[in-house]
């Protein structure tokens, strides 16, 4: 079985995604800012009693790309889970770095030899969108002209729209799928 890479390991959603990885056999990959959050990675798994003997932690720019090609070597999957995070400010600020640490992810991907990418936003880009009920779906992403909305919320720029298409074009050949953590009202 091939290693998957998480990027954003370190984050909620990451160490959800890497527990429910490590449970089902997978060895993982996890890109970390630093090693100071790794303590606090694996204090986490280990608080859900996940065996955390797959898991390599390695530390990599995904804002700037540093460190991307020895962090993807040999991995077969990734799940592209970290964004710059920042309220305020311009769209060079916000979405700029987002669309870019994006980009550098999918070239290290594709120069890894990666088959699949799954690439998620946050909820902000589809949990604030004026609608009647509470659970959302692919059709809901944030309207960036929405009055008052923060950069932060909008959807992110990359990968919406036929991405398969265009990495093709630059010789990526892997499966790709985006997606945002939504919620769902309980059912009874």
């Amino acid at each position: 079985m091939s290693r998957v890479l998480v990027t954003g390991g370190n984050g909620y959603l990451g160490a959800w995604v890497i527990d429910g990885l490590l449970r089902g056999g997978t060895d993982v990959r996890a890109v970390i800012r630093t090693l100071d959050s790794a303590a606090l990675l694996r204090d986490a798994l280990r608080r859900r009693d996940t065996d955390d003997t797959g898991l390599e932690l390695v530390v990599a720019d995904v804002a700037g790309g540093a460190g991307l090609a020895q962090a993807f070597a040999g991995t077969q999957e990734v799940y592209h889970l970290a964004s710059p995070m920042q309220h305020g400010g311009t769209p060079e600020q916000i979405v700029v770095p987002a669309r870019d640490s994006a980009l550098y992810v999918l070239r290290a991907a594709r120069d890894a030899g990666a088959r699949r990418v799954v690439f998620t936003s946050s909820f902000a880009a589809v949990g604030y969108s004026p609608k009647p009920v509470r659970e959302y779906t692919e059709d809901d992403w944030m309207d960036p002209a929405t009055p008052g909305l923060p950069l932060y919320r909008c959807p992110r720029p990359w990968p919406r729209g036929p991405r398969g298409t265009s990495w093709r074009a630059r010789g990526g050949t892997w499966n790709s799928s985006s997606s945002t953590p939504r919620s769902s009202p309980a059912r009874p």
